[in-house]
């Protein structure tokens, strides 16, 4: 199986060029002295302390919404501050990743894998943090899958603090950038089960239903082609209860990518129109 596995990894990078995995180290020594080094009562105060900080911080945005959001194309696409997005994207990756880390080594997990993930060439940080899947619990698992998100939302919440202090100027303009690839794109890609991220993973685990999305596909898929198109198969063998949840997946999840991928598009072609053009054709 290993050496399957090895394989299979080796053949998606030919197969996904602008999708490849390079591995680095292992970084569970390190992990291990971390964990090991922080007493138990730390967990609990850092936990209390990060609620306290994310009320704070709710509360701040709430105040000052209209400065954050007006004009929100100008203030997140133009090229100098595009170019601050790519800058900060990575580094604010890996801290996303180190919560994945951090909580699969507290659980009793192990890391072996840290390495670089190119999406079309643009370096970002990954960690391989399958094992959790061999928790017990579901709830040890869902808490692994949602720990990047907690620092995400812990850094948005620190940033909105910061740029309500900040003289106007790069310093302010840079922490809009970081709250916005901390909060929105958190929110909108990585907290939501109707994408293959974390969120999609803990609802997986929630409904200790594994392979949610492919399985839903399917069950939809079989539906079209039997009833529309006169296909003679065996529909797909799931209780009534998972079909409750399986269906309205689906069409949600596939709706809910249309939707996403239109707003990018009419929000990068209000400052690019060559380039939200190109987007639209290639989406539609």
């Amino acid at each position: 199986r290993g050496e399957r596995n090895r394989w299979n990894k080796l053949k998606s990078m030919f197969m996904n060029p602008l999708s490849v995995r390079l591995p680095l180290f292992s970084p569970d020594r390190a992990l291990s002295i971390v964990v090991s080094a922080v007493p138990s009562w730390v967990w609990a105060v850092g936990l209390a302390l990060w609620a306290l900080l994310i009320g704070v911080g709710a509360i701040t945005v709430a105040m000052h919404w209209p400065a954050l959001t007006d004009d929100l194309s100008a203030q997140v696409f133009t090229p100098e501050k595009m170019l601050w997005l790519v800058l900060i994207f990575p580094i604010l990756k890996a801290i996303h990743e180190f919560g994945h880390c951090l909580a699969l080594k507290a659980l009793g997990g192990t890391v072996h894998e840290v390495g670089l993930m190119f999406l079309i060439f643009v370096p970002v940080p990954y960690v391989e943090a399958s094992q959790s899947y061999t928790f017990a619990s579901k709830w040890q698992r869902m808490l692994v899958g949602a720990a990047g998100m907690v620092i995400e939302i812990g850094v948005a919440a620190l940033c909105v603090l910061l740029w309500v202090d900040a003289s106007p100027g790069l310093a302010k303009s840079v922490l809009h950038q970081i709250l916005i690839l901390a909060s929105v794109t958190t929110v909108v890609f990585n907290a939501n089960p109707l994408l293959r991220f974390d969120g999609y993973y803990i609802l997986s685990d929630w409904l200790e239903m594994p392979n949610l999305a492919n399985r839903a596909n399917k069950v939809v898929q079989s539906w079209v082609k039997r009833r529309l198109f006169g296909v003679e198969e065996t529909p797909p063998l799931e209780t009534a209860a998972e079909l409750r949840w399986l269906v309205p997946y689906a069409l949600s999840s596939h709706v809910y990518r249309l939707m996403v991928t239109f707003t990018i598009v009419f929000m990068v072609a209000e400052r690019y129109l060559g380039v939200g053009l190109v987007l639209a054709a290639w989406s539609v």
